[in-house]
């Protein structure tokens, strides 16, 4: 059976849930490899992740990931609040 994209986009939550979030950043390259393009849902699973684990600045990089894939998904928050762009 192969994986598709819910069950990365799963495993991803579950490896920030276990404070791994290496290896769930190691993920797109496994999921590009397995012919499957991560989408919105599964960066958005990531960012909300991150931000639970008050990982503010990887969650930029990944909100910064997905935009420069075409992807639209929400700007993470900065320390708890949205980040504001003046």
């Amino acid at each position: 059976m192969r994986p598709c994209r819910l069950t990365f986009t799963k495993l991803a939550r579950a490896l920030w849930n276990a404070d791994q979030p290496r290896l769930a950043r190691e993920l797109v390259p496994q999921m590009e490899a397995a012919g499957i393009a991560p989408d919105a849902a599964f960066y958005r699973t990531q960012i909300a992740a991150a931000e639970d684990s008050h990982r503010y600045d990887e969650a930029e990089e990944l909100f910064d990931e997905a935009t420069k894939r075409g992807l639209t998904v929400r700007q993470p928050r900065r320390h708890g609040r949205r980040r504001r762009w003046f």
